[in-house]
């Protein structure tokens, strides 16, 4: 049902969502020919997707699993180091970034994506990097997924040299849509606000399926607000968020899609909360907050699943703070610093959990509710001397010390 909702025209979407089961199973094969039909430039393409969708040929990702852990581990962890050491864009990126780049070098054939994931696979990844950087540098053609990838990496190193080779990537290829989304947020953390935007409203141009739309909308809603444009900010949140919502209806067992629907919905909050609209912003934290319960129940082990509620506990919090609601404030503060913890002290080396904890300790200190700010500091300490306490992080150090009397 969710692949026949990204294959037709939007006019048809009520009608598939609401269609009988007997009725896709007609309509699916019969979309899957009219793409190899209507789509001559794209047959290959499309006919893969038809013939892996209908059963009849193996998805090639799926006999390379344990090798896409193997890079997703490996890129991780380079990714903590990376920001340990205050580097690049390293902030910008995330797992889902690293999973998308180990899926592509398990499967990638080109020899210097081949090198590439061979270095990586051996705990590499800077000489991954740099080998890839020298390859592509005396190579008379390349490839975008080549730039991509050598984009990605040097985010983890130099902000300058990332934009670099995701410009010769969408180049190569202009309308790839996470070419356009890192690039963005690449530009972002340069300042460069106005080629953001432009970035951001190219990827909501070039997204072709209703998902890609939605996240597009949230990336371009992202860009306005940071640029002030609140109204402008708001509409595309909503936008993304109709989107999502149809097709977590369309789809209502995939627990992706439902938390896809959280995501605007956070980021409608938060607009409606800088507009000074307090009841609208908690109720959209609060449905939020319902569907990451949800999601959690389902897959009490999924780490990101558990975080994403401690995320909308604060939010949740944050509103009713501002509502003088302190009772119901700290019982949300007090719930996510106990998420918080169980995340951190189940994954030390992680270095976002770790942040999560003392934040919430921060806030609670703030609210003179049970928790001493010589906690703060000596929360903050342990870090440090861990290792997992963020560079632009260390002046809540120095200002935990202070206010706990700076002999803590």
């Amino acid at each position: 049902r969710d692949w026949l909702i990204g294959q037709a025209p939007g006019w048809l979407d009520p009608y598939i969502a609401n269609a009988p089961e007997w009725a896709l199973f007609v309509a699916a094969p019969a979309t899957a020919l009219a793409l190899v039909i209507v789509t001559a430039a794209g047959l290959a393409d499309n006919w893969n997707k038809a013939l892996r969708f209908l059963g009849l040929k193996k998805d090639p990702i799926l006999g390379v699993k344990a090798e896409i852990e193997d890079l997703r581990k490996e890129l991780q962890a380079w990714r903590q180091q990376a920001l340990a050491q205050g580097s690049g864009a390293a902030a910008l990126a995330t797992g889902a970034d690293d999973e998308r780049l180990a899926r592509t070098l398990a499967v990638a054939k080109e020899p210097a994506l081949v090198a590439a994931r061979k270095k990586i696979e051996a705990g590499d990844v800077e000489g991954a990097r740099a080998g890839l950087a020298t390859a592509l540098a005396d190579k008379a053609r390349s490839d975008a997924e080549e730039w991509r990838t050598l984009g990605y990496l040097e985010s983890l190193r130099s902000v300058s040299a990332a934009i670099a080779a995701y410009e010769k990537a969408r180049a190569l290829d202009p309308d790839d849509l996470w070419t356009l989304f890192f690039l963005r947020r690449l530009y972002s953390a340069a300042g460069r606000s106005t080629d953001a935007l432009a970035a951001a409203r190219a990827a909501k141009a070039a997204a072709k399926e209703h998902r890609d739309l939605s996240v597009a909308c949230n990336e371009l809603g992202d860009v306005l607000r940071a640029q002030s444009d609140l109204p402008g900010a708001l509409a595309n949140y909503r936008e993304g968020l109709d989107i999502a919502r149809a097709l977590a209806k369309a789809d209502p067992s995939n627990a992706e899609r439902l938390r896809d629907v959280s995501v605007p919905r956070d980021r409608v909050g938060d607009v409606l909360s800088a507009q000074s609209d307090l009841p609208g912003a908690l109720a959209n934290y609060r449905e939020g907050l319902d569907m990451r319960r949800a999601l959690a129940k389902a897959d009490p082990s999924n780490a990101e699943r558990l975080r994403d509620v401690s995320v909308s506990l604060d939010r949740v919090g944050d509103v009713l703070s501002a509502q003088s609601d302190l009772p119901g404030a700290l019982a949300n503060y007090r719930e996510g610093l106990d998420i918080a913890r169980a995340l951190a002290k189940a994954d030390p080396s992680n270095m976002h959990w770790a942040r999560d904890v003392w934040v919430s300790l921060w806030r609670l200190a703030q609210m003179e509710a049970g928790v001493t700010w010589a906690e703060v500091y000596v929360e903050l300490k342990s870090m440090q001397e861990r290792g997992v306490l963020l560079p632009g992080d260390v002046q809540f150090l120095d200002q935990a010390r202070e206010k706990a009397g700076g002999g803590a």
